[in-house]
């Protein structure tokens, strides 16, 4: 089930994407939605899956994309869960 979806420079190519962040795992349950939760883009001209990270545990609360800062070379993709940050 996706929960945030958002347009991104996933792959740093110059262009969107579309990220995906799943609320939780597809076999997750309560209390603590154990399982592994995916943060996932498709480019747009190919609507096929990449994966950025797949192995979060547990449930992903939110998912906030940015221009680079600190001098970083490529836009940031924060998300938060159980985990923390990432």
């Amino acid at each position: 089930m996706a929960h945030r979806l958002l347009l991104s420079d996933a792959n740093d190519d110059g262009k969107s994407e579309i990220t995906i962040v799943p609320l939780v795992s597809a076999k997750s349950s309560l209390p603590d939605y154990p399982g592994l939760t995916p943060l996932i883009y498709y480019r747009i001209d190919e609507l096929e899956r990449y994966y950025i990270k797949q192995d979060f545990d547990g449930a992903k609360c939110m998912v906030w994309t940015s221009a680079a800062w600190d001098k970083a070379p490529r836009q940031m993709i924060l998300t938060a869960g159980f985990e923390g940050i990432w």
